[in-house]
C-alpha cells in the first residue's frame, strides 16, 4: 500500500499498530479497523455480528461476517437494508465556528 498520502489506517493504529491488534492490511482487516478506530465499536460488534450469524446458519467464519457487511451495502444484494438507510439520512455539517448546521444530502 502505498504510504505517500494520508492513511488513517496507520495513523489510528501507529507504524505496527495493526498488527499488534492482530489486524492484517485486507479486506477483513479494513472492516476490523473501521469498526474499532472510527465507528467507536471497540472490540465487541464484530463477533457480535458473527455470533447473531451463526445463530441464522448454524455457523460464521470472518469471511461471512465480511460479506454480511458489504451485502448491507451492495445496490445488487437481496437486501441492501444499510445502503437504503443511509440513502434516507441526513449528515449535519459544522461549517462555522459558531452552531450553524446545514444538512449534506
Amino acid at each position: 500500500m502505498c504510504t505517500s498520502f494520508h492513511d488513517p489506517f496507520s495513523e489510528t493504529l501507529g507504524p505496527a499498530g495493526w498488527q499488534d491488534k492482530g489486524i492484517e492490511r485486507n479486506k477483513l482487516g479494513k472492516l476490523k479497523w473501521l469498526l474499532h478506530c472510527t465507528m467507536g465499536c471497540q472490540d465487541t460488534t464484530f463477533d457480535t455480528r458473527k455470533r447473531e450469524l451463526a445463530i441464522l446458519k448454524g455457523r460464521a467464519s470472518d469471511a461471512d461476517v465480511l460479506s454480511s457487511y458489504i451485502s448491507s451495502v451492495d445496490s445488487q444484494s437481496a437486501d441492501p437494508w444499510m445502503l437504503e438507510f443511509c440513502r434516507f439520512g441526513h449528515l449535519p455539517a459544522k461549517v462555522w465556528e459558531k452552531p450553524h448546521f446545514i444538512l449534506l444530502q
